[in-house]
């Protein structure tokens, strides 16, 4: 929970109630803004393909197109930064006339270049061909336009949209060139960028990671850092100044030129398997060194000279994705690390060849930690590498030492066997301190382009303690309908501490704190106990969900399908209600695949599809009376042999139907409100039932009656008395009820529930609110003869936010009068703490109470959580 509060003083107090420790959600509230930092970036990106575009044409390799562009921009950025000023030009290139025409020829290119290697060394932007066999044309139109701020084309006067008089390096952050690297690398060979994950992160977030990270390694003087998949340097850029902007805090003194190139040198390590990258991030890398020098114009410039980071900083790893940083560690990284941090690939390799190495290359460690059980059983859940990174930074950072990587989210969330044990193994292998889950945040601003839910992964390098928990975030944006994201908030329920031990044993722990609230979790819980699994249930029936015949598969391999030839088929067809086989083509087809068990097409059946969407008036499943065929798209469970079969099958459909299965599997499914809007068999087959046996006669009277209705199709009012009867059957509270209507109206992943999440609340909306948590506080303060009073102070104009005042009284008094509330530091102390609620403790008695006016923060589920959060904290002096 992050919140803000304000006492009186003179700079807004934070009330923080998250628990002291190295993760703190600092300054990743703001979507990039649409200024100066995107815009250069959006131009960087542009001209850079453009003038890569142009020296392939002319015989230039690509890796020789980007040192040759990245060798120009780096003679840029000497002019704008005014390094060239008082320097004899005779030095450097006798036969130009200003600084710019010093690229703007073959000859004086060559010269420069030869002055560059002199003067820096370092090994810049080497070249797999000799620059002297490359065309002059390349010269003159590819360095010369970016030295003289010409367009990629040439073209002049100079101040035109879009070209390189736009890019002035005295003032562009050079860890853009960073950023650069995803569009050359995407636009030179797409297949090869997908393959080894080629994905910038945006500076924001690795400045996020980085200062995190550095939280956490406290008094550690000198600390060591290792990014396993540097790509072109964007983390280790991030790393290097902060930590030169460490050691200036540490010492109080300037850093001078010789730590500067300690920290370059010595703190800093990058592997990488694409040489393209780290010659980007050689580049981004000298000129940060540059930028942090403590002379901004030294003499000779000569002192600015580095030493190679090939082979020493800058690491390249052979064996491509499926090894290189992942193959066995080498002895002299194994525990040299204090700090690992960066985004490993996420992409699944095509080869299970791979993830038996890694395994391989894993069991050491986890025997180690876990024992040799758990080594001999451990296997990663798939093919993809972030996961086998993580592991293997156990392995390169010290004991102890800090963990930061960005991983795919998969993992928090999956509920299949191995994704469960997956996870588990993870948690219990290394102390996670922390987990921002960005889920929410996934195709958006905050990281364009990328439409996979990721997370932020914070650890220490040792195995948890006992009763760990670590702190779990779920950032959402605040947008309002039809306005531009601008700024991102942590509800004031959606960070907490999580034990291991929880998420070990209840594996769907994760997905519903991100989609729910603690009302949904007891929910669940009282479902748990109350029910079976569908799948267990239909087991002591003597039947299960058996997927339909498949028609293709391996090449030659056909079986008869002769015994299927009477049944009428579903295949192509649509799932109603109630199937009609009447309207069914006959089966046809000689050979299948997969032809099936003849029985598994005896009716009475219940029909659900394979990959069920998610709708409450659409069909989810079926009732087939009469014998049919049905294809792999959908599951079937025959209750032709089972007692009640008719009457079971229909309840079943009703279960299926209602909200409490729909909520079930929003809080159950691993990828559903997730990546996507459809949920598979195994999760279906988790969701508890009751069993038909332990339903009462009326129960059993009404689950015929309202099947025989739905037979008709679905109505509003028929989904109501489903929704009642199913809770009624589970034995649902008024409050169970009314947390499973406001979940599913706020939080499922639909265009109707995002929509009505944000939107602005209405009156009786609000009235509705005070009042439940007026009761709520007033039945726990009734014991200790105190009472409270909770009102709305719609008249305080705050922008997007709505006031309710809180009051604590003994019994019997009159209710306080209104307190003043001053709206500028409200709204300074909300923004900075980037809460949905900020509380201003006006004195003993009353309590000022900030919401975002977005409806999902105003649902009576919430005016319980926010009572119970005053109660547990004291604000209403319980």
């Amino acid at each position: 929970m992050i919140r803000a509060a304000l006492d009186g003083s003179d700079t807004p107090r934070p009330v923080q109630d998250l628990p002291a420790g190295p993760f703190l959600f600092p300054s990743l509230v703001h979507a990039p803004p649409a200024g100066t930092a995107m815009s250069v970036r959006a131009r960087l990106l542009e001209l850079l393909r453009r003038s890569i575009a142009q020296a392939k044409p002319l015989g230039v390799d690509p890796p020789d197109a980007l040192s040759l562009v990245g060798r120009a921009l780096f003679w840029r950025f000497l002019i704008d930064r005014g390094l060239l000023e008082g320097l004899d030009r005779n030095d450097v290139c006798p036969t130009a006339n200003n600084w710019e025409a010093c690229l703007s020829t073959k000859t004086n290119a060559l010269k420069t270049f030869a002055w560059l290697d002199d003067t820096f060394n370092g090994g810049l932007l080497p070249f797999t061909s000799s620059p002297s066999d490359f065309s002059p044309e390349v010269f003159q139109r590819v360095v010369g336009n970016i030295a003289h701020l010409a367009t990629p084309d040439g073209q002049l006067p100079l101040r035109l949209p879009n070209d390189w008089s736009e890019v002035n390096f005295a003032h562009v952050p050079v860890g853009l060139l960073s950023e650069v690297y995803e569009a050359y690398a995407h636009g030179e060979d797409t297949q090869r960028a997908k393959a080894e994950s080629i994905f910038y992160t945006p500076r924001h977030i690795a400045e996020f990671l980085v200062d995190e990270a550095l939280g956490a390694i406290g008094d550690v003087s000198i600390p060591r850092v290792l990014d396993p998949a540097a790509g072109a340097g964007v983390f280790l850029v991030a790393m290097f100044r902060a930590l030169v902007a460490r050691e200036w805090e540490r010492t109080g003194r300037k850093p001078s030129r010789k730590i500067v190139r300690r920290i370059l040198n010595d703190q800093l390590t990058g592997f990488d398997i694409n040489d393209s990258a780290l010659r980007l991030a050689e580049l981004a890398l000298y000129l940060t060194a540059i930028e942090l020098d403590p002379e901004p114009k030294p003499r000779p410039l000569k002192l600015l000279r580095f030493d190679e980071l090939r082979g020493r900083v800058l690491l390249p790893k052979t064996g491509g994705v499926t090894q290189g940083s992942l193959a066995p560690v080498e002895e002299r990284f194994r525990e040299a690390f204090d700090i690992v941090v960066g985004n490993p690939p996420w992409t699944a390799q095509g080869s299970g060849a791979a993830k038996k190495k890694w395994v391989q290359a894993t069991r050491d460690l986890v025997r180690m930690r876990l024992g040799d059980a758990r080594a001999t059983a451990f296997d990663f859940p798939d093919q993809n590498p972030d996961l086998p990174f993580v592991f293997r930074a156990m392995e390169w950072a010290k004991p102890g030492g800090t963990i930061a990587l960005v991983t795919h989210a998969r993992w928090l969330f999956g509920q299949s066997k191995r994704a469960v044990q997956a996870r588990n193994d993870l948690l219990e292998c290394v102390h996670v301190t922390g987990i921002l889950n960005g889920t929410a945040l996934r195709d958006t601003n905050v990281w364009p382009n990328v439409r996979h839910p990721f997370c932020l992964l914070f650890a220490a390098n040792e195995t948890p303690p006992a009763h760990a928990a670590f702190l779990f975030v779920n950032p959402e944006l605040d947008r309002m309908p039809d306005a531009d994201q601008a700024h991102m908030r942590i509800d004031w329920q959606d960070a907490r501490e999580i034990e291991i031990r929880d998420v070990v044993e209840r594996p769907w722990t994760l997905k519903a704190r991100f989609r729910g609230t603690p009302f949904d979790e007891s929910v669940l819980d009282d479902l748990k106990s109350r029910g079976v699994p569908l799948s267990q249930y239909l087991d002591s029936l003597g039947t299960k969900l058996k997927n339909g015949y498949q028609v293709v598969g391996e090449a030659g391999k056909r079986s008869s399908a002769a015994h299927m030839h009477h049944l009428p088929d579903l295949k192509g067809a649509a799932l109603a209600f109630v199937v009609d086989t009447r309207q069914l083509p006959p089966f046809s087809y000689d050979k299948l695949w997969r032809p099936r068990k003849p029985t598994i097409y005896r009716a009475p059946l219940l029909l659900v599809h394979e990959s069920m969407r998610v709708d409450e008036r659409s069909p989810r499943a079926a009732l087939c009376f009469e014998d049919v065929a049905f294809d792999e798209r959908f599951d079937g469970a025959s209750f032709a042999d089972v007692r009640h079969g008719p009457e079971i099958a229909a309840y079943l459909q009703l279960v299926i139907q209602s909200s409490l299965f729909q909520h079930t599997l929003l809080m159950l499914d691993g990828q559903f409100g997730i990546e996507r809007e459809v949920v598979h068999k195994a999760t279906i087959e988790s969701v508890p039932v009751v069993p038909w046996g332990q339903l009462t006669n009326d129960q059993k009277s009404h689950s015929s009656k309202l099947s025989q209705r739905l037979h008709k199709g679905m109505t509003a009012d028929l989904l109501m008395e489903i929704d009642r009867f199913v809770s009624d059957v589970f034995c649902l509270s008024n409050v169970q009820r009314n947390t499973i209507t406001d979940t599913l109206t706020t939080a499922l992943p639909t265009a109707d529930a995002k929509a009505a999440s944000i939107r602005p609340t209405k009156r009786p909306e609000r009235n509705m609110f005070a009042m439940v948590c007026q009761e709520e506080l007033r039945s726990v303060l009734r014991a200790s003869r105190k009472d409270a009073f909770v009102r709305l102070r719609d008249e305080l104009n705050l922008e997007s936010w709505r006031i309710v005042q809180i009051d604590r009284v003994n019994q019997g008094d009159e209710e306080p009068a209104a307190v003043a509330l001053d709206p500028r530091r409200f709204i300074e102390a909300a923004d900075e703490a980037s809460a949905s609620r900020v509380t201003v403790r006006v004195n003993e008695r009353s309590t000022l109470v900030g919401l975002l006016d977005r409806y999902r923060y105003w649902t009576c589920t919430r005016a319980r959580m926010l009572a119970a959060s005053l109660l547990s904290e004291g604000d209403a002096h319980a």
